[in-house]
């Protein structure tokens, strides 16, 4: 069997992947970051655009009739993106440093665990054996979702998670 990514799935992470280089800069954070807004705008319609928003709906109701394969090489590419912001912010010192660090964390765990449900669906019955590191990678994407997902850490009351009610957080605000 060969599991190489196809043309079409290198085509989708590529044209991804250079959006997001080009479009989700530190500035386009920081100015998301500087207002009350969820996200800014601009780049939700210009995701809208591309049809990752309906990346697995029929072609009949508007979307792009693509599989879930398609939809975790485009979630894998916004989890590395957010991972770049992460990394970015460490050195320059940036002052949303642990906020950077929350989303690449979140992001990337989040990304991690679909494509792990993922890999074990296009592995059918061999991926729930222990012959295939499958399982393995499961195992480790239920317990990352677990200790480190956005729903966990919101319920822990993470300071460090945007949306957390935690120590830090101001009462009233996004994060409390």
């Amino acid at each position: 069997m060969n599991f190489e990514f196809s043309e079409e799935l290198l085509f989708i992470r590529d044209q991804a992947r250079n959006f997001l280089v080009q479009e989700s800069t530190p500035e386009v954070v920081h100015s998301v970051l500087d207002t009350d807004a969820p996200y800014q705008m601009e780049l939700w319609q210009k995701i809208v655009e591309l049809g990752w928003t309906a990346t697995t709906i029929p072609e009949a109701y508007g979307g792009l009739d693509l599989g879930y394969l398609e939809l975790c090489v485009i979630a894998e590419e916004l989890g590395r993106s957010n991972a770049w912001y992460g990394a970015w912010a460490l050195p320059c010192d940036a002052p949303d440093l642990p906020l950077a660090a929350a989303t690449a964390r979140v992001s990337a765990t989040d990304a991690y665990y679909q494509i792990t449900k993922e890999n074990i669906q296009a592995h059918g019955g061999m991926g729930f054996t222990w012959e295939f590191d499958c399982q393995l990678f499961g195992q480790a994407g239920i317990i990352q979702d677990e200790f480190l997902s956005p729903e966990q850490a919101h319920r822990r009351g993470d300071a460090q998670y945007p949306g957390g009610t935690g120590a830090g957080a101001t009462p009233g605000t996004a994060g409390g």
